[in-house]
């Protein structure tokens, strides 16, 4: 069986301790001595994890894993297990059906349009009455084949109207080449990146039980 990239997280307990994104930049100073910052280029999300101890079949499949992500080509897809849903669905997204058609609703909308701003994007196919809100995250492929990620800005809860459309603000900068009609995850969105290596970390007992952790950084190159 041929293994397909990217890969999902590995099917084990997997504490998500960091998920968050930064901007490259640079500071310089004024006559008057007050910096001027100055973004240099695109926002990378990184993910940190660690495991329990692991042992027996968990074990391997760890390590196994691990072996596959060291690849040059390995691309992986990193979520944060703390932010499955939205924060109004943390159980899930139970009955709720799309608006308009009665469907049940899988945790997928589609992406209308994006803001002049960059920030706002406007979504379709949701529930009526469905809520957004401070944090709750999206992702959405763009330019043809990468993954944008995104979590919505500090904002009042948003609501999709009747017809399932709203509008809402996110961070960080959405980049340009998203296209109209993409789908937008809601249920369990990822970016693509790849395992540093030197993140990799390998702790065992005296009885060769094992604990890991390791990091997933944001790759902007295209996947095939």
């Amino acid at each position: 069986m041929a293994v397909v990239y990217p890969l999902a997280l590995p099917d084990i307990p997997l504490h998500c301790r960091a998920f968050d994104f930064t901007i490259p930049g640079q500071q310089a100073a004024t006559e008057g001595g007050t910096p001027i910052g100055t973004e240099t280029g695109s926002a990378l999300w990184q993910a940190d994890y660690e495991t329990p101890v692991l042992r027996g079949a968990d074990l391997r499949l760890m390590t196994a894993w691990l072996d596959e992500a060291k690849k040059v080509k390995a691309s992986v897809l990193a979520w944060d297990s703390r932010a499955r849903y939205p924060r109004a669905y943390q159980g899930g997204f139970g009955a709720l059906v799309r608006a308009g058609s009665g469907l049940a609703f899988d945790g997928t909308a589609t992406l209308e349009s994006v803001g002049d701003d960059g920030f706002t994007l406007g979504l379709s196919g949701l529930p009526a009455g469905f809520k957004l809100g401070s944090g709750d995250p999206l992702a959405f492929v763009w330019d043809f084949s990468r993954v944008a990620y995104h979590r919505a800005a500090p904002i009042a809860p948003v609501v999709a109207d009747s017809d399932g459309t709203l509008s809402i603000t996110v961070n960080p900068l959405v980049k340009s080449g998203a296209s109209a009609g993409v789908t937008v995850q809601l249920d369990k969105p990822a970016f693509c990146g790849h395992v540093l290596r030197k993140s990799i970390r390998q702790s065992r007992n005296d009885v060769g039980h094992s604990t890991f952790s390791f990091s997933v950084q944001q790759s902007l190159a295209r996947q095939s």
